[in-house]
């Protein structure tokens, strides 16, 4: 998923650049002046044409998660205990280097980094699961707290301020 979000960001960066350079508007009038489009087809061209305000915030909501990402993939590697593994997953996550880079790099052949990649895969995991914010499991969520707060309100107001619920009508 985190290389899928990196390949989505450059995407989308090529993508708003094209829109800002104007280059998808003359698309768009190229395609409509060859008349290879009846009148359908135009409306259904009209989804292709992207808004660059749009494509911006879409932009910064990824970029926003692929720092949390990069955060907690730094957080993990950090508590990899191998040196060898850890290098892998900084090269391979952080940098983006392919496995014929990161061999070179460490001096190893290419088939030892694809072994060690296994084992660096699991690592993380394991590190990221330290490493995940924790859901609390016990206790009451926020909103139940308000809610329990209004009941007790409810109890001390003099109880014609509160309007009562209308009753239930039964079905026959």
């Amino acid at each position: 998923m985190y290389t899928a979000l990196q390949s989505s960001i450059r995407n989308d960066e090529k993508l708003l650049e094209m829109v800002e350079n104007e280059k998808n508007s003359f698309l768009l009038s190229r395609l409509s002046a060859e008349g290879s489009f009846s009148g359908e087809g135009k409306e259904s061209l009209s989804g292709l044409v992207y808004n660059a305000d749009d494509l911006r915030c879409r932009l910064r909501r990824k970029n926003r998660l692929y720092e949390k990402y990069t955060l907690r993939i730094k957080r993990a590697a950090e508590l990899i205990t191998s040196p060898t593994l850890r290098s892998y997953v900084i090269y391979r996550y952080l940098y983006g280097f392919n496995a014929q880079r990161i061999a070179d790099i460490n001096f190893y052949s290419e088939r030892h980094i694809y072994r060690k990649a296994q084992l660096a895969r699991r690592e993380l995991y394991l590190k990221l699961l330290q490493v995940m914010p924790k859901h609390k499991a016990k206790g009451e969520s926020h909103k139940y707290k308000i809610l329990r707060g209004l009941e007790n309100v409810k109890k001390h107001i003099r109880p014609g301020l509160i309007p009562k619920k209308p009753p239930k009508k039964h079905s026959a």
